[in-house]
């Protein structure tokens, strides 16, 4: 059986809002042949937090790259994109292990780049970091 290149893992509160970042998905490219979908309901009592929710997915995960994200999230661009920043990344560092629009740098900075309804194409830091 092959494996998925992709699996998408979210914590779901909020069933209709994860069927419509599901669809995202699916409108840019992400397909029972290229991604799996999991996700940890919530819904009832929020009985999965981050650190045991991740530790989960990251065990069930059968993708060769897991995309953790948020049930609120719509996608801009299609997996194409995501394909050939992910080759980008491989050129630049063959050994990273972690991509994100946000987190903490090694000198104790921010990086951070986000669209959403706040803005387009926020940023602070430099690229990659």
């Amino acid at each position: 059986m092959n494996e998925p290149l992709f699996s998408v893992c979210t914590l779901v509160t909020d069933k209709v809002e994860y069927a419509r970042m599901r669809a995202s998905f699916t409108q840019q490219g992400f397909a029972a042949s290229n991604t799996e979908f999991l996700y940890l309901d919530n819904t009832v009592t929020n009985q999965w937090d981050a650190f045991s929710g991740i530790a989960r997915f990251m065990f069930l995960a059968r993708g060769r790259f897991v995309i953790i994200c948020h049930q609120d999230i719509r996608l801009l661009e299609g997996i194409e994109c995501l394909q050939t920043k992910l080759a980008e990344l491989d050129a630049f560092d063959p050994a990273w292990a972690l991509a994100g629009n946000a987190g903490g740098t090694l000198d104790s900075g921010i990086a951070r780049r986000i669209s959403d309804p706040h803005g387009e194409d926020q940023r602070i830091g430099e690229f990659p970091a």
